[in-house]
């Protein structure tokens, strides 16, 4: 697609400060690892069960009597799980279930790891979607910078 000599200029301002993004800079390489190779780019990771840990206002002693078949949490012998606190506070469950993850990629020999940084933000490891979401929302304010320049 061809513009005015000012869009063409913005492009490439643009396009430059797309490959200094880390995560822009991943979504286009694992792009690139998925179709042109048989990388996978996501992984599913099992879910999981913690008990305990938290913050103060939780228990850090208490008796638990619980059995996992599965993966899933039951009690023995028949019987619904049991954790008690012994300090009178609560015991913080968590379940976790199954996720979808971004894995590393490598495309043309260079490895590209999950990005932690997106316009020189720190962020959580973003699942595929967040990924998705935050790629949306860049590409969405880049498409107003270009309409912006060909309005003036």
């Amino acid at each position: 697609m061809k513009g005015s000599e000012r869009t063409e200029q913005a492009f490439k301002r643009l396009k430059a400060e797309r490959k200094k993004d880390p995560l822009m800079q991943y979504l286009h390489q694992a792009r690139n690892a998925e179709e042109h190779s048989i990388q996978e780019v996501t992984e599913t990771v099992p879910g999981a069960t913690t008990i305990g840990g938290g913050g103060p206002e939780f228990s850090k002693a208490f008796r638990a009597s619980f059995s996992i078949n599965n993966g899933v949490l039951g009690g023995v012998g028949g019987n619904p799980p049991e954790i008690s606190p012994l300090d009178g506070k609560p015991v913080l469950i968590k379940q976790i279930g199954p996720q979808v993850k971004l894995k590393s990629v490598t495309n043309y020999g260079k490895k590209y790891p999950v990005p932690r940084e997106h316009k020189g933000k720190e962020i959580e490891i973003p699942t595929p979607i967040e990924a998705a979401e935050f790629a949306l929302s860049y590409l969405s304010e880049v498409l107003e910078k270009v309409r912006k320049i060909e309005a003036r």
